[in-house]
Protein backbone atom coordinates (compact mmCIF):
# COMPACT_ATOMS: atom_id res chain seq x y z
CA UNK A 1 0.00 0.00 0.00
CA UNK A 2 3.02 2.16 1.41
CA UNK A 3 4.14 2.15 -2.56
CA UNK A 4 1.36 2.66 -4.22
CA UNK A 5 1.14 5.91 -2.32
CA UNK A 6 4.63 6.77 -2.86
CA UNK A 7 4.17 5.83 -6.72
CA UNK A 8 1.42 8.03 -6.69
CA UNK A 9 3.09 11.29 -5.55
CA UNK A 10 5.99 10.11 -8.18
CA UNK A 11 3.75 10.45 -10.95
CA UNK A 12 3.36 14.08 -9.81
CA UNK A 13 6.86 14.15 -10.63
CA UNK A 14 7.16 12.61 -14.18
CA UNK A 15 4.35 14.55 -15.49
CA UNK A 16 5.09 17.85 -13.28
CA UNK A 17 8.33 18.09 -15.11
CA UNK A 18 6.29 17.51 -18.76
CA UNK A 19 4.63 20.79 -17.61
CA UNK A 20 7.69 22.77 -17.54
CA UNK A 21 7.60 22.51 -21.07
CA UNK A 22 8.82 25.82 -23.01
CA UNK A 23 6.77 26.61 -25.98
CA UNK A 24 9.64 28.23 -28.85
CA UNK A 25 7.66 30.95 -30.73
CA UNK A 26 8.45 32.86 -34.20
CA UNK A 27 7.62 36.31 -34.58
CA UNK A 28 5.17 36.30 -37.64
CA UNK A 29 6.59 38.58 -40.14
CA UNK A 30 6.90 42.53 -39.06
CA UNK A 31 3.31 44.24 -38.89
CA UNK A 32 1.08 41.77 -39.42
CA UNK A 33 -1.63 41.40 -36.22
CA UNK A 34 -1.08 38.02 -34.71
CA UNK A 35 -3.80 35.51 -35.84
CA UNK A 36 -6.42 33.64 -33.90
CA UNK A 37 -6.76 30.08 -32.99
CA UNK A 38 -9.74 28.27 -32.31
CA UNK A 39 -9.88 24.18 -32.16
CA UNK A 40 -12.85 21.44 -32.12
CA UNK A 41 -12.85 17.72 -31.05
CA UNK A 42 -15.72 15.50 -32.03
CA UNK A 43 -16.30 11.77 -31.45
CA UNK A 44 -15.28 10.11 -34.71
CA UNK A 45 -15.32 6.26 -34.10
CA UNK A 46 -16.85 5.46 -30.22
CA UNK A 47 -15.94 1.72 -30.93
CA UNK A 48 -11.91 2.66 -31.57
CA UNK A 49 -11.29 5.45 -29.31
CA UNK A 50 -10.74 7.64 -32.03
CA UNK A 51 -11.68 11.55 -31.91
CA UNK A 52 -11.22 13.98 -34.97
CA UNK A 53 -9.41 17.76 -34.24
CA UNK A 54 -10.33 20.01 -36.36
CA UNK A 55 -8.01 23.98 -36.33
CA UNK A 56 -8.89 26.85 -37.86
CA UNK A 57 -6.35 29.91 -37.84
CA UNK A 58 -8.09 33.01 -38.45
CA UNK A 59 -6.08 36.50 -39.11
CA UNK A 60 -2.94 37.02 -41.09
CA UNK A 61 -0.05 34.60 -41.46
CA UNK A 62 2.89 33.92 -42.91
CA UNK A 63 3.55 32.03 -46.13
CA UNK A 64 3.68 29.01 -44.11
CA UNK A 65 2.52 28.06 -40.42
CA UNK A 66 4.41 25.42 -38.87
CA UNK A 67 2.71 22.73 -35.83
CA UNK A 68 4.56 20.65 -33.42
CA UNK A 69 3.54 18.34 -31.22
CA UNK A 70 3.80 18.52 -27.19
CA UNK A 71 6.71 15.76 -26.23
CA UNK A 72 6.38 13.76 -23.14
CA UNK A 73 9.32 13.42 -20.68
CA UNK A 74 9.88 10.06 -22.29
CA UNK A 75 10.37 11.78 -25.91
CA UNK A 76 7.13 10.48 -27.06
CA UNK A 77 4.42 12.58 -28.47
CA UNK A 78 1.12 12.26 -30.33
CA UNK A 79 0.82 11.10 -33.93
CA UNK A 80 -1.97 12.70 -35.58
CA UNK A 81 -3.76 10.62 -38.32
CA UNK A 82 -4.62 11.94 -41.69
CA UNK A 83 -3.54 15.23 -41.63
CA UNK A 84 -4.78 17.85 -43.98
CA UNK A 85 -4.68 21.53 -44.18
CA UNK A 86 -7.51 23.42 -46.49
CA UNK A 87 -8.80 27.46 -47.39
CA UNK A 88 -12.21 28.09 -46.16
CA UNK A 89 -13.28 27.60 -49.65
CA UNK A 90 -11.86 23.90 -49.79
CA UNK A 91 -8.55 24.74 -51.55
CA UNK A 92 -6.10 21.97 -50.36
CA UNK A 93 -2.91 23.31 -48.71
CA UNK A 94 0.32 21.28 -48.57
CA UNK A 95 1.54 19.87 -45.31
CA UNK A 96 5.34 18.74 -45.15
CA UNK A 97 6.76 17.06 -42.18
CA UNK A 98 9.72 18.44 -41.02
CA UNK A 99 11.88 17.52 -37.71
CA UNK A 100 10.06 20.04 -35.96
CA UNK A 101 6.42 19.08 -36.97
CA UNK A 102 4.25 20.05 -39.52
CA UNK A 103 4.86 22.78 -41.76
CA UNK A 104 1.58 24.11 -43.62
CA UNK A 105 1.82 26.00 -46.96
CA UNK A 106 -0.96 28.81 -46.70
CA UNK A 107 0.32 31.47 -48.69
CA UNK A 108 -0.71 33.85 -45.94
CA UNK A 109 -4.39 32.94 -45.99
CA UNK A 110 -6.61 31.28 -43.39
CA UNK A 111 -6.26 28.04 -42.90
CA UNK A 112 -8.11 24.73 -41.29
CA UNK A 113 -6.03 21.71 -40.23
CA UNK A 114 -7.70 18.43 -39.48
CA UNK A 115 -6.51 15.08 -37.81
CA UNK A 116 -7.73 12.17 -36.23
CA UNK A 117 -5.79 11.00 -32.87
CA UNK A 118 -6.66 7.46 -31.10
CA UNK A 119 -7.49 8.01 -27.58
CA UNK A 120 -6.65 4.57 -26.60
CA UNK A 121 -3.89 3.17 -23.20
CA UNK A 122 -2.98 0.77 -22.03
CA UNK A 123 -5.58 -0.34 -18.60
CA UNK A 124 -2.52 -0.72 -16.10
CA UNK A 125 0.09 1.19 -14.94
CA UNK A 126 2.82 1.90 -17.80
CA UNK A 127 4.24 4.76 -19.36
CA UNK A 128 1.17 5.10 -21.82
CA UNK A 129 -1.03 6.10 -18.48
CA UNK A 130 1.59 8.37 -17.28
CA UNK A 131 2.19 9.98 -20.39
CA UNK A 132 -1.65 10.01 -21.87
CA UNK A 133 -3.90 10.81 -18.80
CA UNK A 134 -7.02 11.80 -21.24
CA UNK A 135 -9.89 9.19 -21.31
CA UNK A 136 -12.72 8.86 -23.58
CA UNK A 137 -15.46 7.01 -22.15
CA UNK A 138 -18.88 6.16 -22.89
CA UNK A 139 -20.66 8.48 -20.59
CA UNK A 140 -17.78 10.71 -19.56
CA UNK A 141 -14.67 11.91 -20.83
CA UNK A 142 -11.51 13.61 -19.76
CA UNK A 143 -8.99 15.36 -22.01
CA UNK A 144 -5.57 16.72 -22.09
CA UNK A 145 -4.52 19.63 -23.99
CA UNK A 146 -1.13 18.24 -25.01
CA UNK A 147 -3.04 14.47 -26.15
CA UNK A 148 -4.90 16.11 -28.53
CA UNK A 149 -3.53 19.15 -29.97
CA UNK A 150 -0.60 19.91 -32.25
CA UNK A 151 1.17 23.38 -31.11
CA UNK A 152 1.93 26.61 -32.93
CA UNK A 153 5.23 27.59 -33.44
CA UNK A 154 4.60 31.10 -34.25
CA UNK A 155 2.58 34.08 -31.90
CA UNK A 156 -1.20 33.73 -31.71
CA UNK A 157 -3.81 36.00 -29.85
CA UNK A 158 -4.43 35.18 -26.40
CA UNK A 159 -8.17 33.31 -26.10
CA UNK A 160 -7.70 30.31 -27.59
CA UNK A 161 -11.18 28.67 -28.46
CA UNK A 162 -11.64 24.53 -27.47
CA UNK A 163 -15.36 23.24 -28.74
CA UNK A 164 -16.37 19.80 -27.39
CA UNK A 165 -18.29 17.85 -29.18
CA UNK A 166 -18.43 13.93 -27.60
CA UNK A 167 -21.57 13.05 -25.72
CA UNK A 168 -24.81 14.02 -26.38
CA UNK A 169 -26.25 17.30 -24.13
CA UNK A 170 -22.72 17.38 -23.12
CA UNK A 171 -21.56 19.80 -20.22
CA UNK A 172 -17.81 20.80 -19.26
CA UNK A 173 -15.60 21.56 -16.33
CA UNK A 174 -12.58 23.86 -17.01
CA UNK A 175 -9.99 25.39 -15.00
CA UNK A 176 -10.71 28.47 -17.58
CA UNK A 177 -14.05 30.22 -18.50
CA UNK A 178 -16.48 28.29 -20.23
CA UNK A 179 -19.70 29.33 -22.53
CA UNK A 180 -22.00 26.31 -23.43
CA UNK A 181 -19.29 23.43 -24.26
CA UNK A 182 -16.94 25.67 -25.28
CA UNK A 183 -13.65 26.55 -22.87
CA UNK A 184 -11.38 30.08 -23.26
CA UNK A 185 -7.53 28.79 -22.76
CA UNK A 186 -6.20 31.99 -21.89
CA UNK A 187 -2.86 31.57 -24.12
CA UNK A 188 -1.49 29.01 -26.51
CA UNK A 189 1.09 28.46 -23.57
CA UNK A 190 -1.38 27.27 -21.54
CA UNK A 191 -2.93 24.68 -24.05
CA UNK A 192 -0.52 21.38 -23.52
CA UNK A 193 -1.68 21.26 -19.56
CA UNK A 194 -5.10 21.89 -19.92
CA UNK A 195 -8.09 19.43 -18.81
CA UNK A 196 -11.47 19.64 -19.25
CA UNK A 197 -14.11 17.37 -18.03
CA UNK A 198 -16.96 16.43 -20.39
CA UNK A 199 -20.25 14.32 -20.33
CA UNK A 200 -21.76 12.45 -17.39
CA UNK A 201 -19.61 13.75 -14.51
CA UNK A 202 -21.71 16.03 -11.74
CA UNK A 203 -20.23 19.72 -11.52
CA UNK A 204 -20.12 21.37 -8.12
CA UNK A 205 -18.82 24.99 -7.93
CA UNK A 206 -17.50 27.34 -5.41
CA UNK A 207 -15.48 30.06 -4.45
CA UNK A 208 -13.07 30.21 -1.58
CA UNK A 209 -11.29 33.26 -0.72
CA UNK A 210 -11.40 34.62 -4.39
CA UNK A 211 -10.81 31.17 -5.99
CA UNK A 212 -13.45 29.86 -8.14
CA UNK A 213 -13.53 25.83 -7.42
CA UNK A 214 -15.16 23.41 -10.28
CA UNK A 215 -15.72 19.85 -9.16
CA UNK A 216 -16.20 17.13 -11.62
CA UNK A 217 -17.42 13.96 -9.83
CA UNK A 218 -17.39 10.62 -11.98
CA UNK A 219 -19.40 7.51 -10.81
CA UNK A 220 -20.46 6.58 -7.72
CA UNK A 221 -19.27 6.77 -4.53
CA UNK A 222 -20.22 5.70 -1.00
CA UNK A 223 -19.61 9.27 -0.31
CA UNK A 224 -22.26 12.20 -1.33
CA UNK A 225 -20.91 14.71 -3.72
CA UNK A 226 -21.90 17.44 -1.14
CA UNK A 227 -19.30 16.26 1.73
CA UNK A 228 -16.30 15.69 -1.24
CA UNK A 229 -16.98 19.48 -1.65
CA UNK A 230 -17.03 20.52 1.48
CA UNK A 231 -13.57 18.26 2.06
CA UNK A 232 -12.14 20.36 -0.89
CA UNK A 233 -13.09 23.04 0.56
CA UNK A 234 -11.62 23.05 3.70
CA UNK A 235 -8.26 21.90 2.55
CA UNK A 236 -8.31 24.84 -0.25
CA UNK A 237 -9.13 27.55 2.63
CA UNK A 238 -6.55 26.10 4.81
CA UNK A 239 -3.80 26.29 1.84
CA UNK A 240 -4.69 29.63 0.61
CA UNK A 241 -4.18 31.11 4.30
CA UNK A 242 -1.42 30.08 4.58
CA UNK A 243 -0.47 31.84 1.71
CA UNK A 244 -2.71 34.65 1.99
CA UNK A 245 -3.07 34.30 -1.78
CA UNK A 246 -3.40 31.74 -4.68
CA UNK A 247 -1.27 31.70 -7.94
CA UNK A 248 -3.86 30.68 -9.71
CA UNK A 249 -7.91 32.29 -9.48
CA UNK A 250 -9.57 29.10 -10.68
CA UNK A 251 -8.85 25.33 -10.63
CA UNK A 252 -10.62 22.14 -11.63
CA UNK A 253 -10.47 19.56 -9.42
CA UNK A 254 -11.88 15.92 -11.08
CA UNK A 255 -12.73 12.49 -8.96
CA UNK A 256 -12.71 9.65 -10.95
CA UNK A 257 -12.43 5.75 -10.97
CA UNK A 258 -8.87 5.07 -10.37
CA UNK A 259 -7.81 3.78 -14.05
CA UNK A 260 -5.04 1.78 -12.64
CA UNK A 261 -5.51 -2.20 -13.01
CA UNK A 262 -3.02 -5.31 -12.35
CA UNK A 263 -1.11 -6.68 -10.15
CA UNK A 264 0.55 -3.37 -8.91
CA UNK A 265 -2.93 -1.36 -8.54
CA UNK A 266 -3.42 0.84 -6.27
CA UNK A 267 -6.42 2.62 -4.33
CA UNK A 268 -5.98 5.87 -5.33
CA UNK A 269 -3.29 8.47 -6.53
CA UNK A 270 -3.53 12.24 -7.54
CA UNK A 271 -1.60 14.65 -10.38
CA UNK A 272 -1.70 18.03 -10.75
CA UNK A 273 -1.30 19.97 -13.67
CA UNK A 274 -1.65 24.10 -13.83
CA UNK A 275 -5.27 24.34 -12.73
CA UNK A 276 -6.22 21.30 -12.79
CA UNK A 277 -6.13 18.51 -10.17
CA UNK A 278 -7.07 14.79 -11.00
CA UNK A 279 -8.05 12.60 -8.09
CA UNK A 280 -8.13 8.77 -8.56
CA UNK A 281 -10.15 6.18 -5.75
CA UNK A 282 -10.77 3.20 -5.89
CA UNK A 283 -14.80 3.22 -6.28
CA UNK A 284 -14.83 0.86 -3.11
CA UNK A 285 -13.64 3.72 -1.58
CA UNK A 286 -15.14 3.74 2.50
CA UNK A 287 -16.94 7.02 3.03
CA UNK A 288 -15.06 7.74 6.37
CA UNK A 289 -12.13 7.93 4.54
CA UNK A 290 -13.18 11.40 3.33
CA UNK A 291 -11.38 11.82 6.58
CA UNK A 292 -8.17 9.86 6.14
CA UNK A 293 -5.08 9.83 4.30
CA UNK A 294 -6.56 9.64 1.01
CA UNK A 295 -7.31 13.53 1.32
CA UNK A 296 -3.89 13.84 1.77
CA UNK A 297 -3.83 13.38 -2.01
CA UNK A 298 -6.07 16.69 -2.38
CA UNK A 299 -3.68 18.58 0.25
CA UNK A 300 -0.67 17.60 -1.82
CA UNK A 301 -1.47 18.45 -5.23
CA UNK A 302 -3.13 21.80 -4.12
CA UNK A 303 -0.33 22.78 -2.08
CA UNK A 304 1.87 22.15 -5.05
CA UNK A 305 0.48 25.68 -6.42
CA UNK A 306 3.07 27.46 -4.53
CA UNK A 307 5.58 24.70 -3.71
CA UNK A 308 6.17 23.41 -7.47
CA UNK A 309 4.36 25.84 -9.76
CA UNK A 310 4.85 29.10 -8.45
CA UNK A 311 8.44 27.90 -6.83
CA UNK A 312 9.06 25.81 -9.39
CA UNK A 313 12.42 23.00 -8.64
CA UNK A 314 15.46 24.16 -10.47
CA UNK A 315 16.43 21.12 -10.96
CA UNK A 316 15.76 17.30 -10.17
CA UNK A 317 18.20 17.62 -7.31
CA UNK A 318 15.91 19.90 -5.39
CA UNK A 319 12.66 17.41 -6.22
CA UNK A 320 13.89 16.44 -2.02
CA UNK A 321 11.99 19.57 -1.24
CA UNK A 322 9.51 20.01 -3.64
CA UNK A 323 7.66 17.02 -2.99
CA UNK A 324 8.86 16.05 0.75
CA UNK A 325 7.82 19.33 2.05
CA UNK A 326 4.39 19.03 -0.08
CA UNK A 327 4.19 15.88 1.48
CA UNK A 328 4.74 16.85 4.97
CA UNK A 329 2.44 19.98 4.52
CA UNK A 330 -0.15 17.84 3.23
CA UNK A 331 -0.69 16.16 6.22
CA UNK A 332 -0.09 19.62 8.36
CA UNK A 333 -3.25 20.88 6.75
CA UNK A 334 -5.47 17.69 7.00
CA UNK A 335 -4.63 18.02 11.07
CA UNK A 336 -5.50 22.03 10.86
CA UNK A 337 -8.60 22.18 8.66
CA UNK A 338 -9.75 19.11 11.23
CA UNK A 339 -10.30 16.00 8.47
CA UNK A 340 -7.67 13.91 10.93
CA UNK A 341 -6.93 13.95 14.19
CA UNK A 342 -3.77 14.04 16.17
CA UNK A 343 -4.11 9.89 16.47
CA UNK A 344 -4.29 9.63 12.56
CA UNK A 345 -1.43 12.26 12.12
CA UNK A 346 1.23 10.60 14.03
CA UNK A 347 0.27 7.24 13.27
CA UNK A 348 0.93 8.77 9.29
CA UNK A 349 3.74 10.23 10.78
CA UNK A 350 5.50 7.50 12.89
CA UNK A 351 5.23 5.43 9.46
CA UNK A 352 7.09 7.13 6.58
CA UNK A 353 9.43 8.11 9.08
CA UNK A 354 9.45 4.59 9.96
CA UNK A 355 9.42 3.30 6.24
CA UNK A 356 12.48 5.81 5.47
CA UNK A 357 14.50 4.33 9.12
CA UNK A 358 14.25 1.22 6.94
CA UNK A 359 15.07 2.30 3.40
CA UNK A 360 18.06 0.59 1.79
CA UNK A 361 19.31 3.02 0.48
CA UNK A 362 19.09 5.95 3.08
CA UNK A 363 22.70 7.05 3.82
CA UNK A 364 24.23 5.63 0.68
CA UNK A 365 22.20 7.95 -1.79
CA UNK A 366 22.28 11.79 -1.77
CA UNK A 367 18.67 12.71 -1.37
CA UNK A 368 19.06 14.68 -4.35
CA UNK A 369 20.10 11.72 -6.33
CA UNK A 370 16.58 10.08 -5.50
CA UNK A 371 13.99 9.55 -7.69
CA UNK A 372 13.27 7.34 -10.27
CA UNK A 373 11.30 8.12 -13.49
CA UNK A 374 10.28 4.67 -14.49
CA UNK A 375 9.62 3.60 -10.83
CA UNK A 376 10.92 0.54 -10.94
CA UNK A 377 12.91 0.70 -7.98
CA UNK A 378 10.53 0.92 -4.85
CA UNK A 379 13.51 2.03 -2.58
CA UNK A 380 14.80 5.10 -4.76
CA UNK A 381 11.27 6.45 -4.65
CA UNK A 382 10.42 6.07 -1.07
CA UNK A 383 13.84 7.73 -0.24
CA UNK A 384 12.19 10.51 -2.50
CA UNK A 385 8.99 10.93 -0.55
CA UNK A 386 9.81 9.60 3.06
CA UNK A 387 13.34 11.09 2.71
CA UNK A 388 12.17 14.34 1.76
CA UNK A 389 9.09 14.27 4.53
CA UNK A 390 11.61 13.60 7.39
CA UNK A 391 13.94 16.58 6.01
CA UNK A 392 11.08 18.84 5.68
CA UNK A 393 9.97 17.95 9.30
CA UNK A 394 13.24 18.17 10.70
CA UNK A 395 14.17 21.70 9.00
CA UNK A 396 10.92 23.00 10.46
CA UNK A 397 11.47 21.93 13.68
CA UNK A 398 15.10 23.19 13.83
CA UNK A 399 13.55 26.64 12.53
CA UNK A 400 10.68 26.35 15.01
CA UNK A 401 13.58 25.28 18.05
CA UNK A 402 15.85 28.80 17.24
CA UNK A 403 12.93 31.17 17.18
CA UNK A 404 11.11 29.87 20.14
CA UNK A 405 8.04 28.48 17.95
CA UNK A 406 7.72 32.06 16.59
CA UNK A 407 8.78 31.12 13.10
CA UNK A 408 8.56 27.48 11.18
CA UNK A 409 9.38 25.93 7.54
CA UNK A 410 6.11 27.52 5.89
CA UNK A 411 7.48 30.76 7.05
CA UNK A 412 10.19 30.19 4.42
CA UNK A 413 8.32 28.95 2.08
CA UNK A 414 5.41 31.93 2.56
CA UNK A 415 8.83 34.40 1.89
CA UNK A 416 9.73 33.03 -0.98
CA UNK A 417 6.31 32.92 -2.56
CA UNK A 418 5.84 36.57 -1.57
CA UNK A 419 9.06 37.95 -2.67
CA UNK A 420 8.78 35.90 -6.39
CA UNK A 421 4.72 35.91 -6.33
CA UNK A 422 4.71 35.92 -10.48
CA UNK A 423 7.35 32.03 -9.96
CA UNK A 424 10.46 31.14 -10.05
CA UNK A 425 12.71 28.63 -10.04
CA UNK A 426 15.01 27.79 -7.15
CA UNK A 427 17.37 25.29 -5.38
CA UNK A 428 18.68 24.39 -1.94
CA UNK A 429 20.73 27.87 -2.28
CA UNK A 430 17.56 29.67 -2.31
CA UNK A 431 16.30 27.55 0.53
CA UNK A 432 19.13 28.40 2.82
CA UNK A 433 18.93 32.30 1.79
CA UNK A 434 15.51 32.03 2.60
CA UNK A 435 16.47 30.93 5.50
CA UNK A 436 19.01 32.88 6.93
CA UNK A 437 16.63 35.87 5.76
CA UNK A 438 13.42 34.54 7.69
CA UNK A 439 15.33 33.51 11.20
CA UNK A 440 18.54 34.88 10.95
CA UNK A 441 20.54 31.78 11.28
CA UNK A 442 22.48 29.54 8.73
CA UNK A 443 21.12 25.88 8.51
CA UNK A 444 22.67 24.88 5.30
CA UNK A 445 25.17 22.64 6.78
CA UNK A 446 22.26 21.01 8.97
CA UNK A 447 20.45 20.70 5.59
CA UNK A 448 23.64 19.34 4.06
CA UNK A 449 23.50 15.91 6.23
CA UNK A 450 20.27 15.43 6.14
CA UNK A 451 20.50 15.57 2.61
CA UNK A 452 23.55 12.77 3.03
CA UNK A 453 20.93 10.87 5.73
CA UNK A 454 17.33 12.59 6.24
CA UNK A 455 16.71 10.36 9.49
CA UNK A 456 18.29 12.54 12.54
CA UNK A 457 18.85 10.92 15.45
CA UNK A 458 16.15 12.52 17.63
CA UNK A 459 13.73 10.51 15.09
CA UNK A 460 15.73 7.09 14.78
CA UNK A 461 13.66 5.18 17.51
CA UNK A 462 10.49 5.91 15.66
CA UNK A 463 9.05 2.94 14.89
CA UNK A 464 7.20 1.98 11.85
Amino acid sequence: MELYKSISRIVAIALFAMSLVVVTMAVPRSGAPDPALAWSVRLKDAGLNVVTVEGKVLGRTGRKFTFFAVETESGGRIEPIGMEAFAPDGRPFGITATPEGWEVACGGDDFTIRYDVVMTIEDRYSPEVRGMLSHLGADRSRLMGKDLFVQPAHLVAGGVLVDIDLHEGDRIGSPWETVGTRMIVPSVTELPMTFVATGGYRFLEMSVSGVRLVLAIGGKWSFGDDELLETVRSIVSEEIAMFGSSPRDRHLVICDHNPVRGGRRFDYYGVHFGGTILLFLDPAIDRSELYGAPMSIIAHEFFHNWNGEALRPADDSFMWFTEGATVYFSYRVLLRAGIINDLQYDAAESAIIGRCRENALRGSVHLSMAGNSDLSNREMVNLLYDGGFVAAHAIDERISSLTGGSSGLIDVIRRLYRENPDGREIGTGDLNAAILAEIGADLSIFIEELLADPLPVSFADVSS
